[in-house]
C-alpha cells in the first residue's frame, strides 16, 4: 500500500513513541526466540489439576509475558536433579503452610550457580536441611498468621497488602543479603522483610531472591503485586524504559444503547485529544422478555459507532450475545453461572461460530473490531485458545484456572500470554452506578488513586473502563485525573492487531495475511484514521486458492479484506450507450401509466437526535426538493394514526421501533386497501 503522508503533532509523537515500544517488543518476542531467557516455574504440588500453587505459577507466568522469555511450568515434585541449571532463571512458588518440596530440588537450589526466585513458602523445610545463614546471610523464623501484616513499602511507594499472612526471616548478614521492601503491620506496629536479594557465598553463587508471601495472593488495584510485577524487570535483567499509558473503554454498548450519549461521550474525548476503545456486544439477547435485536436493527447505533469511530474510538468485540442464559451485559456469555463450571456445551466449534457471528454482523454493518474482550473476564481455557487463534489482541483480565477466583490483572502490557496472544491491561475497574452522585465521584477518585499507585510500575498503566449511561461528568473527571498523574492515553490503532478468520481479516499496523476463497471475489478496504473509505478494491476474477497480501498501514488506518458473491464495476462505453438508446425509445414510442400526484405523510418522532433525526429530515427534503408537498404527523404511544387520502406514507426506522399495536395496525389496513408505504 502507498504510504500516506500524515501531518503528525508532538502529542501523536509520544503517542506513536510508546506503540513503537511495543509492537517493538513485540517482534523481539516473534522474531529472536534465540536470544529469549528460559525460566523454569517450579511450584507446590496439589492433588487437584486446579490447585492454587498451579494457578499462582499461571499468574507468574503470564507476567513473564511482558519479558523476552521462554517459559516452562512444573510441579516441584516432578522435578529432576541438576535440572534448574539448564534455565537461565528459576522461580519457585509454595502455597500452603505445610509445604514440602523434596530434597532433590532443595540441594540444586542451595547450591544453585544461577538466578532463583523463591517465593513464598516452603522455606521452613528449606532452612531445616540448610545452613541458610552461611549461604544467604539470613534464617527462617516463622509463618506469622497473627500480626495481620496490612501494607509493603518498596521503591517509596506504600502498597496494600490484603493477604495477612507472612513468611519472617531475620537478616544475619546485610552485607549479603539487601532488604528491597518490607511488610508492615499496622495493628501490632510489626515490621519484617518482604523482599530480599541475596548474593550467596561463596562468590560464585547466583543471586537468590526471597518473596515472604504470594504477591498474587487477594491482589488488589494498588497491592504489592505491582512491586512484584515491577522488580521482575531487575531479577530478569530487562529494563524497560519509564512511561505510563493510559487506556479508557466505553463498555458494554449494544444495540439498546443510546445512540445519542455515545455521540456525546465520542466528543468529549474527542475535545480532549482522548483516543479510547468502545466494547460491542452485536446481539442484544433478553430470553426473559423474547427479545433478540440485531446491530442490523438499529442503524442508529450502528451510526453512533461510525461517529465514535470518526473521533478516535477503536471497536473492541465484546462477546457476541454477552449472555448464555440470561439478558445481554448482566449474563456471563462463555461461563454457566448457575453451576458456576465452563459451558456444558463448550466446544472450539461453539466458540468459533460464535466468534464468526459477531464478526460477520460487524462488518455487514461497516464495524471492524481490532481487540476482544471476553465477557465478564471468564471463560475456559479452550475458549481463550480459540479467542486467541482469531484475535491477536485483547484488553482484559484473565481466568489462569477454570475458577472465578483465579482472575488475574495485568499492570502492563503482557506481549505473549499463555494462549499466545497479546494482553492491553485492565487495571484499574470501573465507576459503579449509585443513587448518590457523592459515592460516584468518590469511585472516580479511587480510582485515579490506584492510577497514582501504579506509576510505581516503570511501564506501567492505567486502564478503566466507563458505562456510557453514567453522567459524563464523571468520564471527564477521570481521564482529566489520570492524565494530571503524567499518563498518556494511546491509541491501539497505530500498532499490529489482527482479527484472522480463513476467508477474512481486520487488520491494523503491519502484517502478513493469507485468505482462503472458494469460488469468491475478494473485496479489499483500506479506513483511514477518521474510519473513512480511502481505497476500495474488488478482485478481477473469482478466486479459488489461497491469496496473500503484504499489509503495510499508516498509524490509525484499518484494512479489511473479506470474501464477496458479486463484483461492481463500471458500466463499459457500449453499455452506457445501449442503455441511453434504449430509454430514448422508450420515451419517444412507450405508453405512459396514468398516475395519481403524490400526498405524502411523514410519520416522524419529535424527539429524535443523531442519526435518527437525520434520516427523518432527508426524507422530507427528497420530496420537498421536488417541490411534492409533504404532510408530517408526530407519533407517540397515544398517537392516533388517521391517514386520510394521503396515497404515499413514509415510516422511519426509528418510528417503526416505537409504534404500538394499534399504529401497527392502522398502517397494516392501510397497505391492505392499497395504500403506499
Amino acid at each position: 500500500m502507498k504510504m500516506f503522508d500524515l501531518k503528525i503533532g508532538a502529542h501523536r509523537i509520544i503517542l506513536l513513541f510508546i506503540l513503537v515500544l511495543v509492537a517493538g517488543s513485540s517482534s523481539r518476542l516473534a522474531g529472536r526466540e534465540e536470544n529469549l531467557k528460559k525460566v523454569l516455574i517450579l511450584h507446590e504440588a496439589g492433588g487437584s489439576p486446579l490447585n492454587g500453587g498451579l494457578g499462582d505459577a499461571r499468574q507468574l507466568r503470564q507476567l513473564l509475558g511482558h519479558f523476552q522469555t521462554d517459559v516452562t511450568i512444573e510441579a516441584v515434585n516432578l522435578y529432576k536433579p541438576g535440572e534448574i541449571s539448564q534455565y537461565d532463571f528459576t522461580f519457585y512458588i509454595g502455597f500452603t503452610k505445610k509445604d514440602v518440596p523434596p530434597q532433590k530440588f532443595l540441594k540444586d537450589a542451595y547450591e544453585a550457580t544461577k538466578p532463583l526466585i523463591w517465593l513464598n513458602t516452603g522455606m521452613e523445610k528449606f532452612a531445616s536441611v540448610f545452613d541458610l545463614r552461611k549461604r544467604f546471610g539470613f534464617t527462617y523464623v516463622r509463618f506469622d498468621t497473627s500480626s495481620i501484616y496490612d501494607f509493603v513499602d518498596g521503591k517509596g511507594t506504600r502498597f496494600t497488602k490484603t493477604e495477612p499472612n507472612a513468611n519472617v526471616i531475620r537478616i544475619v548478614d546485610p552485607n549479603r543479603c539487601q532488604v528491597l521492601a518490607t511488610a508492615t503491620s499496622t495493628r501490632k506496629h510489626v515490621t519484617i522483610p518482604y523482599i530480599v536479594r541475596s548474593n550467596p557465598y561463596p562468590a560464585k553463587g547466583a543471586p537468590f531472591w526471597y518473596v515472604a508471601d504470594s504477591p498474587f495472593s487477594y491482589a488488589t488495584e494498588a497491592d504489592r503485586y505491582l512491586l512484584f510485577a515491577d522488580m521482575l524487570h531487575d531479577i530478569l535483567g530487562e529494563d524497560h524504559p519509564e512511561f505510563h499509558s493510559a487506556i479508557i473503554r466505553i463498555e458494554d454498548t449494544n444495540p439498546f444503547s443510546d445512540p445519542a450519549q455515545l455521540r456525546n461521550v465520542a466528543d468529549l474525548l474527542y475535545a480532549r485529544h482522548v483516543p479510547f476503545l468502545v466494547g460491542v456486544i452485536p446481539f442484544y439477547v433478553n430470553p426473559a422478555t423474547g427479545t433478540r435485536v440485531a446491530m442490523s436493527d438499529k442503524p442508529d447505533y450502528v451510526d453512533a459507532l461510525h461517529y465514535m469511530m470518526e473521533r478516535g474510538g477503536t471497536v473492541v468485540l465484546h462477546g457476541t450475545t454477552h449472555q448464555y442464559k440470561g439478558e445481554t451485559a448482566v449474563d456471563y456469555e462463555y461461563w454457566d453461572e448457575s453451576r458456576d463450571k465452563i459451558l456444558p456445551v463448550d466446544s472450539k466449534e461453539y466458540v468459533e461460530k460464535k466468534l464468526r457471528d459477531a464478526i460477520n454482523e460487524c462488518m455487514k454493518n461497516g464495524v471492524y473490531p481490532l481487540l476482544w474482550e471476553t465477557p465478564h473476564y471468564s471463560a475456559s481455557t479452550l475458549d481463550y485458545s480459540v479467542f486467541a487463534e482469531h484475535f491477536s489482541t485483547a484488553i482484559e483480565q484473565r481466568l489462569v484456572l477454570e475458577r472465578l477466583d483465579y482472575s488475574q490483572y495485568f499492570p502492563y502490557v503482557i506481549f505473549k500470554d499463555m494462549y499466545g496472544q497479546r494482553i492491553y491491561p485492565e487495571n484499574l475497574g470501573y465507576i459503579p452506578l449509585e443513587a448518590d452522585k457523592q459515592k460516584e465521584e468518590e469511585a472516580v477518585d479511587r480510582l485515579i488513586s490506584y492510577a497514582k499507585v501504579n506509576l510505581a510500575v516503570r511501564d506501567g498503566f492505567a486502564a478503566a473502563f466507563f458505562h456510557p449511561f453514567l453522567d459524563l461528568d464523571l468520564l471527564a473527571r477521570l481521564v482529566d485525573g489520570i492524565q494530571s498523574l503524567g499518563y498518556t492515553y494511546i491509541d491501539l490503532r497505530d500498532s499490529t492487531n489482527i482479527v484472522r478468520f480463513a476467508d477474512r481479516v481486520i487488520l491494523s499496523g503491519s502484517a502478513s495475511i493469507t485468505l482462503s476463497l472458494n469460488e469468491q471475489y475478494l473485496r479489499e478496504v483500506f479506513l483511514d484514521e477518521k474510519g473513512q473509505v480511502a481505497r476500495r478494491e474488488v478482485s478481477s476474477e473469482r478466486l479459488r486458492k489461497s491469496v496473500t497480501r503484504e499489509i503495510k498501514l499508516d498509524p490509525g488506518w484499518i484494512y479489511v479484506a473479506e470474501p464477496t458473491e458479486y463484483r461492481e464495476r463500471a458500466l463499459s462505453f457500449w453499455e452506457k450507450l445501449t442503455y441511453r438508446v434504449s430509454s430514448l425509445a422508450h420515451r419517444i414510442f412507450g405508453t405512459k401509466e396514468p398516475q395519481a400526484p403524490a400526498n405524502v405523510l411523514l410519520l416522524y418522532d419529535p424527539g429524535a437526535t443523531g442519526g435518527a433525526k437525520n434520516d427523518q429530515s432527508s426524507l422530507a427534503s427528497a420530496f420537498l426538493v421536488l417541490n411534492i408537498p409533504l404532510d408530517s404527523l408526530a407519533v407517540s404511544p397515544t398517537t392516533t394514526i388517521e391517514i386520510g387520502d394521503h396515497n404515499l406514507v413514509l415510516v422511519p426506522y426509528n418510528v417503526a421501533d416505537s409504534l404500538n399495536d394499534d399504529q401497527i395496525e392502522s398502517l397494516r389496513a392501510y397497505v391492505e386497501q392499497g395504500g403506499n408505504l
